[in-house]
């Protein structure tokens, strides 16, 4: 990554970072800094670890592999799943759902971050991709569910103990498959979002 790109990375995950922190009753939640640095660090090792299966079992022979920006925001979606920048200082009182999923709904919001921005930055595209690109990202809509909005649909499914042991590359369990899962989860926000947009400019 390049230091340009990633001091905008960094500027970005801090202001969502404080954003979710101020959301939070009573201050509870806080910036960890400490924690903040390792955000970077394991994102270098999940693209690693992507770029290897994708030699594997995807590009077999192939040396130049680029990730496109579904598999970036996953690597960076479990980076900050792995790091925890985001702390609770709550102590023994009950933690609301934002408090308790506080990283899972970050690594959520930086993916689609990430998303938009490479979007934005696409060459050779039409003008009506453009002016598609310059709306916000579309999450799907929940209905007849009980979580009102996605964030929190999203956020209990990788909230699990045993999803979370299947993304960390340090454990026994780890699955990188499940990365390429998530990838599409992305990918499939990402093209709906698209012609949904697209609808509303017509």
């Amino acid at each position: 990554m390049k230091d340009g790109t990633r001091e905008k990375f960094r500027q970005r995950l801090e202001i969502l970072i404080n954003n979710m922190c101020d959301q939070s009753m009573d201050k509870k939640l806080y910036f960890d800094k400490d924690k903040f640095e390792f955000v970077f660090k394991y994102y270098e090792e999940y693209r690693i670890r992507i770029h290897d299966s994708m030699r594997l079992s995807i590009y077999p022979g192939k040396k130049n592999i680029n990730m496109d920006r579904h598999k970036i925001a996953t690597a960076f979606l479990c980076s900050i799943l792995k790091a925890k920048p985001i702390g609770y200082n709550g102590g023994s009182t009950s933690a609301t759902f934002l408090e308790r999923t506080a990283n899972e709904q970050l690594g959520l919001n930086f993916g689609i971050h990430i998303i938009r921005l490479f979007n934005s930055s696409s060459k050779g595209v039409s003008t009506e991709e453009k002016d598609v690109y310059a709306l916000p990202l579309l999450l799907p809509e929940i209905k007849n569910n009980i979580d009102d909005e996605y964030t929190a649909h999203f956020a209990k499914l990788v909230y699990d103990k045993k999803i979370k042991e299947s993304l960390d590359f340090e454990d026994e369990n780890f699955n990188i498959t499940l990365l390429f899962y998530l990838s599409h989860i992305f990918f499939l926000i990402d093209s709906c979002s698209y012609y949904r947009n697209l609808l509303s400019l017509k």
